[in-house]
């Protein structure tokens, strides 16, 4: 059975990964996993007045899509999901008082989306020099019939 992209389905999406790739933000990425690309833009923290978060740092996420496949609920619940794995994985403590703007465009999607994303993502946030835990290294897996693949 052949993909999309011309490979078995049993065969890894390519990954390419390309930093620094905007002079308008501190730290930026675009992450391609297959046909599915998506670019990262991160701004230092700064100032934030919100109290809702003590003397915590949060990061604010924003997501545009350049396709008209992607709902505002589905956006949403990628949205969810990536600040679910960064709330603890950026060292907030470093960042007291402070938002983290970052912004995710999707270009293309064809599969792969959340684990493109999170991988530019912290590649955008170690690019523009915000403290996290560790690399983030994610893929995708998927059961036909018994057999999984990545």
């Amino acid at each position: 059975m052949e993909g999309v992209q011309g490979r078995d389905f049993n065969q890894i999406r390519p990954l390419n990964i390309k930093l620094s790739v905007s002079l308008s933000f501190s730290g930026s990425c675009i992450a391609s996993l297959g046909n599915t690309k998506v670019k990262c833009l991160v701004n230092l923290p700064k100032p934030s007045n919100k109290k809702i978060f003590g003397d915590s740092g949060y990061m604010n996420l924003e997501i545009k899509s350049n396709s008209s496949v992607h709902s505002s609920k589905t956006l949403d619940i990628l949205r969810t999901s990536i600040l679910e794995v960064f709330e603890r994985h950026i060292i907030f403590k470093d960042y007291p008082r402070q938002v983290i703007d970052a912004f995710l465009i999707i270009q293309n999607d064809d599969g792969g989306l959340l684990s493109a994303s999170l991988m530019g993502l912290c590649l955008a946030l170690i690019d523009c020099g915000i403290h996290v835990s560790d690399i983030i290294s994610a893929c995708s897996l998927v059961r036909i019939s018994k057999q999984t693949y990545l």
